[in-house]
C-alpha cells in the first residue's frame, strides 16, 4: 500500500509539472526557465547567504517567497528553485529545506518527494531530455561525460541530477553506465569540453539554444556565440574567435555559431538579493 501511494503520489507530481510547464510556454522538448517560470507566477524569488540550507519556501498571508542558497552551484540553484515551487504549486505550507539529495530508495516525507518528484520532471522531462541527446547525434542510452554535461547545462541542471533522473526516473540509462558515469570527476569532463579545467562552469551553445536566455556566472566559459560589436559583458577566450568568458555582470544577446540567437544573462558568483537585479551591475 506504501509503494502504492508513493507511486501514485509521483504520477500526480509529474503530471501537474508537465501540464504546468506547458501552461507556462515551454514545450514538453525544450529546457523550462524555472526562474522565468516563476517570475511568471507572481512569486518573489530570492538569493539568501545561509550556507547551511538548500532553499526554503515561504507561503505566508502577505507573499509568497521562494529563497534559494546562494552559496550551491548555479545547477543546483536551479534545482531547488523548481523544487520549492513544487511546494508552492501542490499547495503546501511553508518548508525549509537543508538537504536535496536524491536517492532511489531514501525515506523522505511526502511533501518533500511530491516537491522532488515535481521539479525533476519540471526540468528534465523524457522528452527533452531525449532531444537533448538525440538531435546532437548522441545515443542517450550510451552517452559520453561531456554529452552528460552537455545536456545537464542546455536543461539548465546539474551533471549529476541529470544522471539520476535517467537512471532512477526515466530508466534510460542501465545501472553500470549511470555508476560509470557519475564517478566521473567534474573536472575532468570540462577538461573533455575545452582542454582545461576552468573554475566556473562551461555552456557549449549550439542551435538547440536558438531563442533562450543562458543564465551565467562571471568566470564562466562559453563557446559557440558571436557577441554584439562592443559587447563589454563577455571576453575574448584563447585564441577561440567563438569562445568567451564571463567577465561583467550584464545581459547581451550573441549570435550562435551558424545562425540564431541566445540572450546571455551574467551575474555574479554567489549572488544575493533578489532576482529582478541579479543582472545588475551594482
Amino acid at each position: 500500500m506504501i509503494n502504492a501511494r508513493k507511486t501514485a503520489l509521483g504520477r500526480s507530481a509529474a503530471k501537474n509539472a508537465l501540464q504546468l510547464r506547458v501552461r507556462g510556454g515551454f514545450d514538453l522538448g525544450d529546457p523550462c526557465d524555472i526562474y522565468s517560470l516563476i517570475e511568471k507566477h507572481g512569486l518573489d524569488l530570492q538569493f539568501m547567504d545561509v550556507p547551511s540550507l538548500e532553499g526554503l519556501y515561504l507561503n505566508e498571508r502577505e507573499a509568497h517567497r521562494i529563497c534559494v542558497s546562494a552559496h550551491r552551484p548555479a545547477g543546483r540553484q536551479r534545482f531547488t528553485a523548481a523544487h520549492e515551487f513544487g511546494h508552492h504549486s501542490a499547495g503546501h505550507g511553508s518548508s525549509v529545506d537543508k538537504v536535496l539529495e536524491y536517492r532511489a530508495n531514501a525515506v523522505v516525507p511526502e511533501h518533500e518527494f511530491i516537491a522532488d518528484t515535481f521539479a525533476r520532471f519540471l526540468l528534465m522531462p523524457n522528452r527533452a531530455v531525449q532531444r537533448g541527446f538525440r538531435e546532437r547525434n548522441h545515443d542517450p542510452s550510451a552517452p559520453t561525460p561531456d554529452q552528460v554535461y552537455r545536456v545537464a547545462a542546455w536543461l539548465g541542471v546539474g551533471y549529476a541530477t541529470l544522471l539520476e533522473q535517467m537512471r532512477f526516473s526515466l530508466g534510460i540509462l542501465a545501472f553500470d553506465a549511470y555508476r560509470r558515469l557519475k564517478a566521473t570527476k567534474l573536472k575532468s569532463v570540462k577538461a573533455l569540453l575545452t582542454g582545461l579545467p576552468p573554475d566556473g562552469d562551461i555552456w557549449m551553445v549550439d542551435q538547440l539554444w536558438a531563442g533562450m536566455r543562458l543564465h551565467a556566472k562571471t568566470g564562466d566559459l562559453i563557446a559557440g556565440v558571436v557577441p554584439a560589436t562592443g559587447c563589454t559583458v563577455l571576453k575574448q577566450a584563447f585564441e577561440d574567435h567563438h569562445t568567451f568568458v564571463a567577465d561583467r555582470v550584464g545581459e547581451v544577446e550573441c549570435g550562435i555559431v551558424g545562425g540564431q540567437k541566445v540572450r546571455v544573462s551574467v551575474s555574479r558568483p554567489k549572488y544575493i538579493g533578489f532576482y529582478d537585479y541579479m543582472y545588475l551591475e551594482d
